[in-house]
């Protein structure tokens, strides 16, 4: 390729075709084409590389005349980008540009139809973007998680029993239990089984490869009533179907089975006894006894409900009156207010509006923090503590509350010192006719009832060892809740009798919101405001 150059002097013009060409003049010929006196730049030469240095085939061209492409790979090795000169090779083909990226690095995610379509730009004079991305590294895939997917029943369960309005504000099962409940058929497909899915590798365009992490299992626990089959789960009766979601990948799954009652609890259906849960739409009427080996769900109740689970009322639990209370024994029990009622639950009590002139019996907490949030009248006994916005009545109802003594324990306790008390008692009798028979004609004659007597005195001695350990275990299970606290959120009124462990306090003036609690220093009750 010929270069026509103008100059004051041939030296000039020398010296201009070495730096174009950047070779020496001796591998240059040239020819002058014209010398016109009268211009400043007076000599027009022509400058060609000899052929004796260019070649028959002229290979050398690019390597005077182009730059080189530049490969620039990014600092997380996830990309790399050719770099075009001002002035490049066009003489190329995909392999040399494979060959360049490998040379600086780039082993994977090479980009081949970008390369191509450089090659053809180049050869064709197109223009091209200074930089082109032409490896792409791969980011790593997770795998996903197994999951459980629960067939979900349009309607809210206690919307389709009770068809009343702002259920949600009066029971939250979720809150609650945390659970969901759903109604099931017998053999209905319940869930389905998402197995885990493999994680795939990524990698970076220099070769590195990143690891993936696979997806875990879900941790499946189900009850005798549901089988899974071809990772579906079915359920085995027809029930209450409980779902708690432990944690991520944990779930428990059971079904209760369930006797649903239409109506109120009356003469019309007569006493009700269930081995598993009832769901009554009405009001267990009074003088009726519903009795079940799971859950009891109601409207309203004023007869009587004794259960093994949860018992859940919508409205509220209401005897005849202090002197005819009904009667109810729940694991757990949730109503909207409770007067003139004799209750023995295992768990937690919880009450929105009032607790009134009953007599409650809770082996953990009872909380009455609704509006108004009251507890007077009665005795209230909750071995965990209590909470209650108001506590007695500006009229000063005789009001008990207590807290740290277990009904169950103290029940164990006198049932054990009674037995204890008639072993004891069988002990001496035993002892005294023993040593009456000690003498050798009367030892003789009754050896045979002696020998069983001295059985019996063993056996009895057993006994009593057994009874003083499970009292000693007993006793300190006492000592354990003398920490439990009564807590009031407004006002406490005056003829509140307070008792903690063994310590009680009567009430004689009204106090603002605050806590009781027992004062070991003190060997007393104390109250604190917050």
């Amino acid at each position: 390729m010929s270069y026509t150059v103008t100059a004051k002097s041939l030296e000039e013009a020398f010296e201009k075709a070495q730096k174009y060409f950047k070779r020496n003049i001796s591998d240059l010929d040239y020819k002058i084409i014209s010398i016109n006196p009268d211009d400043e730049n007076k000599y027009t030469l022509e400058f060609d590389i000899k052929d004796t240095v260019i070649g028959k085939s002229g290979k050398l061209y690019e390597e005077i005349f182009t730059e080189d492409f530049e490969v620039m790979i990014s600092d997380d090795e996830m990309k790399a980008y050719l770099f075009i000169p001002e002035k490049p090779k066009k003489n190329i083909d995909k392999d040399y540009l494979v060959n360049l990226l490998n040379e600086n690095g780039v082993k994977s995610g090479i980009l081949t139809d970008v390369l191509e379509r450089i090659v053809l730009f180049l050869k064709n004079d197109k223009p091209l973007d200074s930089s082109i991305l032409v490896a792409k590294g791969k980011p790593p895939k997770n795998g996903n998680n197994g999951e459980l997917i629960i067939k979900s029943k349009s309607d809210d369960v206690l919307n389709s029993f009770f068809e009343a309005e702002e259920i949600n504000d009066k029971i939250d099962y979720k809150e609650a239990f945390k659970k969901k409940l759903f109604i099931v058929e017998e053999n209905e497909e319940i869930a389905m089984i998402i197995q885990p899915t493999k994680g795939e590798d990524g990698f970076t365009v220099t070769g590195k490869t990143i690891p993936a992490v696979d997806g875990k299992p879900i941790n499946l626990k189900l009850s005798e009533n549901l089988t899974i089959k071809e990772n579906k789960v079915y359920s085995k009766i027809k029930g209450l179907l409980l779902i708690k979601h432990v944690d991520n990948l944990t779930y428990e799954l059971d079904i209760s089975d369930i006797f649903v009652v239409n109506k109120n609890v009356d003469y019309s259906t007569g006493n009700i006894d269930f081995p598993g849960s009832v769901i009554i739409k009405g009001e267990v009427k009074a003088e009726f006894t519903v009795k079940a080996g799971k859950d009891v769900i109601a409207k309203s109740v004023s007869g009587n409900v004794i259960t093994d689970g949860k018992l859940i009322v919508k409205e509220g639990i209401t005897g005849r009156s202090f002197a005819n209370r009904n009667i109810i024994k729940a694991e757990e029990l949730e109503a909207s207010y409770i007067q003139f009622s004799n209750i023995t639950v295992d768990k937690n009590v919880q009450v929105k509006k009032y607790i009134r002139d009953s007599i409650i019996y809770c082996e953990g907490k009872v909380e009455v923090t609704g509006t108004p949030g009251m507890i007077y009248g009665g005795k209230v006994n909750a071995l965990e503590g209590i909470t209650v916005k108001i506590l007695g009545s500006p009229s000063f109802t005789k009001t008990v509350v207590s807290t740290g003594i277990s009904t169950k324990v103290l029940n164990e306790i006198s049932t054990l010192v009674a037995e204890k008390s008639a072993l004891n008692e069988q002990l001496t009798k035993i002892n005294l006719y023993l040593g009456n028979a000690d003498r050798p004609i009367i030892r003789d004659r009754l050896k045979e009832k002696i020998k069983k007597l001295k059985e019996a005195k063993l056996e009895i001695n057993k006994k009593l060892i057994k009874i003083e350990v499970k009292l000693k275990e007993l006793y300190e299970e006492v000592q354990k809740f003398k920490g439990s606290k009564i807590e009031v959120l407004k006002e406490a009124y005056p003829n509140v009798k307070v008792i903690i462990g063994e310590a009680t306090l009567l009430l004689e003036k009204k106090l603002r919101n605050g806590y009781f609690f027992y004062n070991k220093e003190k060997k007393a009750i104390d109250y604190m405001l917050k």
